[in-house]
């Protein structure tokens, strides 16, 4: 039988979770700054006032949703593949032109968020929103890793369990009524044949 994989993930609790509002002019400016070139993960502000992006749910007037940025990935590659075309001779002074296919490529700037939704009636306690902050800081130990690796329905999962947990543990009675799921964002830059 082959050895278990043995993974380390090492999670530093002096680290802050920043959770700002952004429109998504904001975003954009962020992205395309050119400052961002590797992961930057939990990027924490320097303000000293830090804020929830709060979003009533239309579907429920007691239901709230928050969206925290998670990471940031720069000089993400993607590619494509396109039929080209090249001019070839052919016997008796003629030419054809031939397909052939042609890979192109191009890097962005990604930026992933968290949306937290809050669907339930009860009204939640006064600071929530500090028990949010810290369940999501150690949610993201488990599904962070997960997510980069590009499966998000694994990393939201991992995530919900841990969160439902720690908001428990918390003494918040309603943890089953939260959802979570991850977006991305991105900026791209041109496509160049390869």
């Amino acid at each position: 039988m082959a050895n278990p994989i043995d993974i380390d993930f090492h999670f530093d609790e002096t680290t802050d979770v920043s959770l700002t509002e952004l429109s998504a002019t904001d975003i954009n400016d962020v992205l395309s700054s050119g400052q961002v070139t590797e992961v930057d993960v939990l990027d924490d502000s320097d303000d000293s006032e830090e804020n929830f992006l709060l979003v009533h749910d239309t579907k429920n007037s007691a239901g709230k949703t928050w969206d925290i940025h998670v990471a940031t990935i720069g000089n993400w590659p993607e590619f494509k593949t396109k039929t080209c075309y090249k001019w070839v001779r052919i016997p008796l002074n003629g030419r054809t032109k031939v397909p052939y296919p042609c890979v192109w490529r191009r890097t962005c700037k990604k930026a992933w968020y968290l949306r937290i939704t809050y669907g339930g009636s009860v009204s939640l306690p006064k600071d929530i929103e500090k028990i949010i902050k810290d369940c999501v800081k150690v949610a993201l130990v488990p599904a962070l890793p997960i997510l980069l690796t590009g499966n998000v329905g694994a990393a939201v999962a991992a995530f919900l369990a841990a969160f439902k947990k720690c908001l428990i543990a918390k003494g918040v009675q309603e943890a089953t009524s939260f959802s979570a799921s991850f977006y991305t964002r991105k900026t791209c830059g041109k496509w160049k044949r390869v």
